[in-house]
């Protein structure tokens, strides 16, 4: 009797489902700049203070990412979950991370994870990953985004005048929207121009104007490998230019003097009188 409820026992054991044995819960986070994507949209919204990480609206300070979706490999074949977390064969349901973290299931091993973000419009404006991530116990994990670039401008003033400091803003775009901006954090910029260079940033650029038109380049590179460039040129004309002279110069050491005549004992009321 006591070996029939051993292999009984033994039996219920081996036929219990394995639960998390071999797993574990993996919870991932877009982030921008080290800050939770929704942060990173709030304090924009709430402060408008310059972007973190994703590309935004100049004018509004809106985040433009309206979609940011994880992918999940696995010996390089995607991996399909449901709503709860669980992987299925195939299907399943979209990973977004766009205002919140997602909890996955996953078996030890080794994975790849990928996140893109999109507007409205399906423009990839975004992306991060972290690869061959050895998965063997519960993990918080967190993707940091860098943007994509695709063009890049120069605002300046349409004329400067001799001996003026100038200010020439930078902006770097997206692809397919040239409505937003990219994060000066997300790009490297080397200038070149025509004249002197007061100081530079991310930001634009300072010019000393001296006797002749204005040109400016900045080439902009993002932080990827291979690195995608883009270049801006312009060119500023001058409201005026300044006088040539040649020969020699004279200096006039002469101080200037200032004589009066006489002035009289007496003068009248309401009799004009003149001082020469």
């Amino acid at each position: 009797m006591a070996a029939s409820l051993f292999v009984f026992g033994w039996l219920v054991a081996c036929n219990q489902p394995p639960g998390n044995i071999g797993t574990a819960e993996v919870t991932i986070m877009a982030t921008a700049n080290g800050l939770p994507l929704a942060a990173a949209a709030s304090i924009l919204l709430d402060v408008v203070l310059v972007p973190h990480g994703v590309p935004f609206h100049p004018g509004t300070g809106v985040v433009g990412v309206a979609v940011a979706e994880l992918k999940v490999y696995r010996g390089g074949d995607r991996l399909h979950f449901d709503t709860t977390g669980n992987i299925v064969e195939s299907g399943g349901e979209p990973i977004l991370l766009t205002s919140n973290s997602a909890t996955l299931h996953l078996p030890h091993g080794t994975y790849d994870f990928q996140v893109g973000a999109t507007d409205d419009s399906d423009n990839l404006l975004a992306d991060g990953g972290q690869l061959d991530v050895v998965i063997n116990s519960d993990l918080h994990l967190r993707i940091d985004l860098s943007s994509f670039i695709e063009s890049a401008s120069l605002l300046a003033p349409q004329v400067v005048v001799p001996n003026q400091v100038v200010d020439v803003i930078l902006a770097v775009h997206p692809p397919g929207r040239p409505d937003l901006v990219v994060p000066t954090g997300d790009f490297h910029v080397v200038y070149t121009a025509s004249t002197e260079i007061v100081a530079s940033s991310n930001r634009g650029l300072r010019l000393g104007v001296e006797c002749v038109p204005i040109s400016i380049e900045a080439e902009v590179t993002d932080l990827r490998m291979p690195v995608t460039s883009v270049i801006e040129f312009i060119s500023i004309p001058l409201a005026q230019g300044c006088d040539s002279h040649s020969g020699p110069i004279e200096v006039d050491l002469t101080p200037p003097s200032l004589e009066m005549n006489p002035l009289p004992d007496e003068v009248p009321v309401g009799q004009p009188f003149v001082i020469t």
